[in-house]
């Protein structure tokens, strides 16, 4: 698909604009989803990626939201983290920043660039 990476087992498109999670999640091409690394090795190598080939961009929308108490990515995979969570409970989480991308809560009306993804 063009402007979309490979990286692993999926392919990535990275936005250059910052939008709410809500216009994240509707921006996406056609055939790709906001972007949910719910795998430890899919989230190592987009963690890798990101260091290698954006480490100057933070903060990244990735469909994680906090259901019911729990963080649940969009496969329905649930997952924790010590930036989760360890405010106010913000519904949504974003990647923060290199080295580590670690998933963070934040408001949803918080603008952020995306990442897009589809299996290859």
């Amino acid at each position: 698909m063009p402007g979309f990476e490979a990286v692993g087992g999926f392919c990535y498109i990275f936005s250059t604009n910052a939008v709410n999670f809500a216009t994240a999640k509707s921006s996406c091409p056609s055939g790709s989803v906001l972007a949910y690394p719910s795998s430890a090795a899919q989230m190592a190598d987009l963690v890798a990626y990101l260091n290698s080939n954006k480490s100057g961009i933070t903060d990244w929308w990735v469909d994680l939201s906090l259901i019911a108490g729990k963080w649940f990515w969009s496969d329905g995979t649930t997952t924790t983290g010590a930036n989760l969570g360890n405010s106010n409970n913000e519904p949504c989480a974003r990647l923060d920043a290199p080295p580590n991308y670690a998933p963070r809560d934040i408001w949803c009306t918080i603008t952020y660039r995306f990442i897009c993804q589809y299996k290859v």
